[in-house]
């Protein structure tokens, strides 16, 4: 579950930092933003690797199932 989280969270921080990079101009500022894309990139490298890992560990179907299993018991009920 954290592991798509983090997924998640990574797509998000890219969208954001994308918006904040159009609205800035300063040299300083446009060298962080690229620290922060390159980050980023080595984040998502990492992300793979573990999806790859749990993948070969579980085996995909059953990795995805307990995802799902562990998604529905921490979602609250519809009513």
């Amino acid at each position: 579950m954290c592991h798509s989280f983090a997924h998640k969270y990574s797509v998000d921080t890219k969208v954001l930092l994308d918006r904040v990079a159009k609205q800035i101009t300063g040299p300083n500022a446009l060298q962080l933003i690229d620290r922060i894309r390159k980050t980023l990139i080595e984040n998502d490298v990492m992300l793979n690797e573990i999806a790859k890992r749990a993948h070969a560990f579980f085996g995909k179907e059953a990795f995805q199932s307990i995802q799902m299993k562990v998604k529905q018991s921490i979602t609250l009920p519809q009513e």
